[in-house]
């Protein structure tokens, strides 16, 4: 039977960073990323709208600035950081504005090339879908094809395999501030200081999810790497190993049949011990050893 299928969107953070050239189209599970439902239109006064109505006109950046001048214009005292947010804000809106009718036009029209399913058929096209994606510049609304196999099913979104954003609602440029920022502080404060650095409003749990996957997926790459020859190594003057531990927390059913720091005690946590290891073939100015950047190992 015909059926009508949209893009539920649900798990921002899927798909990182698998982009393989000159593959054939990505297969998903129609169950997991697509639900059967009537697609239904857009609303009035969603961006998706707005964006839609710009596809073929340029976006109004003028107008707005002009309008922006004029209201602080009237304003009595002068506020230099309410203004510097105010045209930020205008100038982040204008760009989403604009960035989003330019993915509008990219995930539509007539393909030059069959788009072929793993399978070996022909994939056709069930019209577009529209998708949220947070970006850089805020939070979008594009629509793109979606093409389905007539001969097993599977369905995929061509667009979002050319920008990178399969299975996810995330871009690039802002998978790559979570997991940098998720890297740096805790999760909790990562999501503080990209709202306020950055503007971008994402969970914290999302940032868990796409530090921890980006970080496989590099720990997988460099797996993949081939190991230099130990021939062809250079020599190393100085070579450091060094270790510590410290007390994780745990829960209770995670610390059974362990003694706490003190007789009688408790535990709160348990031991973790990480090493370093790392090079150094010179000194600063005082005499001091300093690290070779770049030499750093952790093992935990």
């Amino acid at each position: 039977g015909h059926h009508t299928f949209r893009d539920t969107g649900r798990h921002r953070d899927r798909g990182l960073l698998d982009r393989r050239a000159g593959r054939s189209a990505t297969v998903m599970d129609l169950g997991e990323e697509l639900q059967l439902a009537d697609p239904g239109g857009a609303r009035h006064g969603d961006l998706g709208v707005r964006i839609h109505g710009e596809r073929h006109h340029a976006v109004d950046v003028c107008g707005g600035q002009s309008r922006i001048v004029e209201r602080i214009r009237k304003e009595k005292a002068p506020d230099m950081e309410a203004w510097e947010q105010t045209v930020l804000q205008a100038s982040l809106g204008a760009g989403a504005a604009a960035l989003g009718a330019i993915l509008s036009a990219l995930g539509g029209g007539r393909r030059k090339e069959p788009l072929v399913c793993s399978c070996g058929a022909r994939m056709h096209s069930a019209g577009l879908r529209s998708k949220r994606v947070v970006t850089v510049l805020g939070e979008i609304a594009f629509s793109r094809s979606l093409f389905i196999c007539p001969n097993c099913g599977n369905a995929c979104f061509p667009a979002d395999q050319a920008l990178d954003m399969e299975r996810t609602g995330f871009s690039p440029g802002v998978r790559r501030l979570m997991a940098r920022a998720g890297a740096s502080r805790s999760f909790g404060h990562a999501e503080e200081d990209l709202r306020i650095f950055a503007h971008i409003d994402v969970d914290r749990r999302d940032i868990e999810r796409v530090a921890e996957a980006l970080g496989a997926q590099i720990e997988d790459l460099q797996a993949r790497q081939p190991a230099a020859p130990l021939g062809k190594l250079p020599p190393i003057p100085v070579l450091y190993v060094e270790y510590d531990g410290t007390a994780a927390p745990m829960r209770k059913d995670e610390l059974a049949g362990h003694k706490g720091k003190q007789p009688g005690s408790d535990p709160k946590g348990r031991e973790v011990k990480l090493g370093c290891v790392f090079t150094q073939s010179g000194c600063d100015e005082d005499g001091y050893a300093v690290r070779d950047e770049g030499s750093t190992t952790y093992v935990a």
